[in-house]
């Protein structure tokens, strides 16, 4: 999910302007395929240099989500600086209950 709308709660733009909010599904056991991150980035940002830099973010962010079983992972604001794409700030929440599927990973003990 996201949306060039900056600055505003996504609950109150999911209802009082839903048309400003992208969506992908993503399949489950396919993952996210390379074309729906590449359409994602392409509706934030039209400049092919910040598309890259955004898709890239967007498959990162996806790979962190599955393989540390987060149940939240998210980026915002994510913002255009010049030519570069920065993540200002990030939240992630991690599922207690998976932990046990990752017995020698210090990061999650």
């Amino acid at each position: 999910m996201s949306s060039l709308a900056g600055g505003v709660e996504i609950e109150a733009l999911a209802s009082g302007s839903p048309e400003k909010i992208f969506t992908i599904s993503v399949d489950p056991v396919r993952g996210l395929a390379p074309y729906q991150a590449r359409a994602m980035a392409y509706r934030l940002s039209d400049d092919k240099t910040l598309a890259v830099q955004i898709m890239k973010i967007i498959t990162v962010l996806y790979q962190v989500f599955v393989d540390y079983d987060c149940s939240l992972a998210e980026i915002n604001p994510l913002i255009i600086s010049g030519d570069r794409v920065i993540a200002l700030d990030a939240k992630i929440n991690l599922d207690d209950h998976a932990l046990f599927r990752h017995p020698g990973d210090g990061a999650l003990a």
